[in-house]
């Protein structure tokens, strides 16, 4: 399953990169990948003659320059953990945190009642 989204991944990143520099060739996008033309045809026609393992395909998934939502799309497929980015809690937001009200409902358990 996950070597057939990291193909689509790479036929994506291939066809992006070509269509910025249609004289973008194979051999150029293995060379950024850091694996061979001939491992990466097979990968791009997902041909299983290179076997692949999840801790190879990691950097290939980090050289790809996808976005933060399809990289940590990927690692799930591949059963590795995901990045998630925090960003900073505006100042704004802090008065209704501080509210004993937010604390209050978000303390009450909401499981379902048993008969």
């Amino acid at each position: 399953m996950w070597r057939t989204e990291l193909t689509k991944a790479l036929q994506r990143s291939f066809a992006q990169r070509k269509a910025k520099n249609p004289r973008y060739s194979l051999r150029a996008f293995a060379k950024h990948l850091g694996i061979s033309a001939t491992s990466l045809t097979d990968l791009l026609h997902d041909e299983n003659k290179w076997n692949l393992s999840i801790k190879r395909a990691k950097p290939l998934v980090a050289k790809l320059g996808l976005s933060p939502l399809e990289e940590n799309r990927l690692l799930v497929f591949m059963g590795e953990t995901t990045y998630t980015k925090r960003s900073p809690l505006p100042e704004s937001h802090v008065p209704l945190l501080n509210d004993w009200l937010y604390s209050a409902v978000f303390t009450v358990d909401a499981s379902p009642i048993e008969t």
